[in-house]
């Protein structure tokens, strides 16, 4: 429409199945329309020819927003039913959108993510021109959604939306999910705008909680939603009635509630929309039946059936219907944590524990080692796996590598390794119990004899029978830190190391070849 009301342009797309668009943002500068929705069977946008892969994939697409050619249009295929509820954008045309995808753990859902129980939640950021930049999810044992995405003042990515059961960062156990009060709770996200994950907070009451939208006021976030029964919004009680009732509220970009404005009656109400004026002053619509109390202001409905409503509240300073500050309650929260996004696939080779005295040497070799990926070693400490030590990975890509790390021990305790990189994958290495001092995993390791130990500048490695191929030897402080490394190539039955340039104190030797590996402590005096 033109500013006098009169229609510019109209345009459609579709195709053989059924469309829906969930939402819809201006970029106010370049008055470019960037829709968001999902579809199945066939949808043609000019000439884009997208078919569905699942029962509903997810859209995105871009219109200019004069004379309605589409710019790019940008989809993702999931197994099932995916939902996208919520779009924004920032001041480059950015865009970032959320929602939920379907299916299980083994079947790759939107952006080649999988979700852990029915539902998971979403958010992904995609450029000006509709290339994707990054997606993460959240994990839970029920249905997970996003509802609404936006931007706070630092370009911090915040997600609302609602859960059922638990919910968690990716790689949380079932035992360390948050779980729910009633049917349905909240939960306010948060990713970095680079997408690293950095908190989660839930809240609810006994009964069905949901909001209704969110959107930005000054530097915080103006909601509307739904509760019912006595509820808790992210640490501030609502007290409402067992069919339900709707709310306002303005919080930080931490889901802190600055203030709430209820509405009650002897019916349910719901508050379905909010906006904020440039000057920060909120305004609200919703439904209700019967008669009413609207952030304090009492209305009548004509009929038996749902009337609308629509109002404000005050102004920055002055909140005419509220704001009404309910008790106060301790939030439920999972603040920032090295747990991980979303898993891949990776082929983890010889992770061994190896017990030296009151230490274990934890080894392994990773193949599709990510970029900037770190290693976590954890040690199974009644049923929590805790991390207790920290390994930095290579710069780049490799199709093999070997680490390992010296950390206390005793005989019999269970450690696995999970590899974790800067944006959030992750992968888990298989559970090993830790072994006695001297390990062998090949016949031509059985025997083999380091000599002399106790040594000064010359240490002799001596296999019981002849090794061919290439042989590496390793040695390592208890810190784990590499000190010297050999390679040698077919060296039958007998190695010599120099030591003279290594200091006095206690290592640990490890050979290795294509055969197994061995590991000793040697003293060096």
């Amino acid at each position: 429409f033109n500013a006098s009301g009169v229609v510019s342009f109209a345009r459609r797309f579709g195709g053989t199945g059924s469309e829906l668009v969930t939402g819809m943002r201006v970029n106010i500068i370049t008055e470019e329309i960037n829709l968001a929705g999902t579809y199945n069977g066939n949808m043609v946008i000019d000439g884009n020819n997208l078919t569905s892969a699942g029962d509903l994939d997810i859209f995105v697409a871009q219109f200019n927003g004069i004379t309605g050619a589409s710019n790019w249009v940008y989809t993702s295929a999931g197994a099932q039913a995916d939902i996208l509820r919520g779009l924004t954008l920032d001041n480059s045309g950015n865009v970032y959108i959320t929602g939920g995808l379907c299916n299980n753990k083994d079947i790759q859902g939107p952006f080649g993510l999988a979700s852990g129980g029915i539902y998971d939640m979403f958010v992904a950021k995609l450029n000006s021109s509709g290339s994707l930049q990054w997606a993460r999810s959240l994990t839970g044992s029920g249905s997970e959604i996003g509802n609404h995405v936006s931007l706070d003042q630092s370009g911090n990515v915040c997600v609302l939306g609602t859960f059922d059961l638990g919910i968690g960062s990716r790689g949380s156990l079932a035992r360390n999910l948050l779980n729910t009060n009633g049917s349905r709770d909240l939960f306010f996200a948060k990713w970095s705008n680079s997408g690293v994950y950095q908190s989660l907070k839930v809240s609810g009451g006994t009964g069905d909680d949901f909001t209704t939208s969110m959107v930005e006021h000054g530097t915080n976030l103006l909601v509307s939603g739904f509760a019912q029964n006595n509820s808790n919004f992210f640490g501030q009680v609502i007290t409402g009635s067992a069919f339900g009732d709707g709310y306002v509220s303005s919080m930080d970009a931490s889901a802190n509630p600055r203030f709430i404005s209820k509405t009650s009656g002897a019916d349910y109400e719901i508050t379905n929309a909010v906006a904020a004026s440039s000057k920060g002053t909120p305004y609200f619509t919703g439904t209700y039946k019967g008669t009413a109390s609207i952030m304090n202001i009492s209305l009548t409905a004509a009929g038996t059936t749902n009337d609308a409503f629509v109002g404000r509240i005050g102004n920055s300073t002055t909140f005419q219907g509220g704001p009404q500050m309910r008790q106060t309650v301790a939030p439920r929260a999972m603040d920032y944590t090295d747990e991980s996004i979303f898993p891949v696939y990776t082929e983890w080779y010889q992770v061994v524990a190896v017990q030296v005295g009151n230490f274990a040497n934890v080894s392994w070799k990773v193949a599709e080692e990510f970029t900037n990926a770190r290693f976590f070693v954890e040690k199974l400490v009644g049923n929590n796996w805790v991390t207790i030590n920290q390994v930095n990975g290579n710069t780049s890509r490799q199709s093999m590598d070997v680490y390992s790390v010296v950390v206390p021990s005793n005989e019999g305790d269970q450690f696995r390794v999970r590899m974790n990189d800067q944006h959030g994958l992750f992968s888990t290495s298989p559970e090993v119990r830790v072994m006695n001092q001297v390990a062998s995993t090949a016949s031509s390791m059985i025997g083999l004899n380091i000599y002399p130990n106790p040594t000064k500048d010359v240490c002799n490695i001596a296999f019981a029978q002849e090794v061919k191929g290439a042989v590496q030897v390793v040695l390592t402080g208890l810190d784990g830190k590499v000190v010297q490394s050999w390679s040698f190539e077919n060296p039958n039955q007998l190695i010599t190391l120099g030591l003279n340039q290594v200091a006095n104190g206690l290592y640990l030797l490890k050979v290795s070849s294509a055969q197994g590996e061995f590991i000793q402590k040697l003293t060096i005096k």
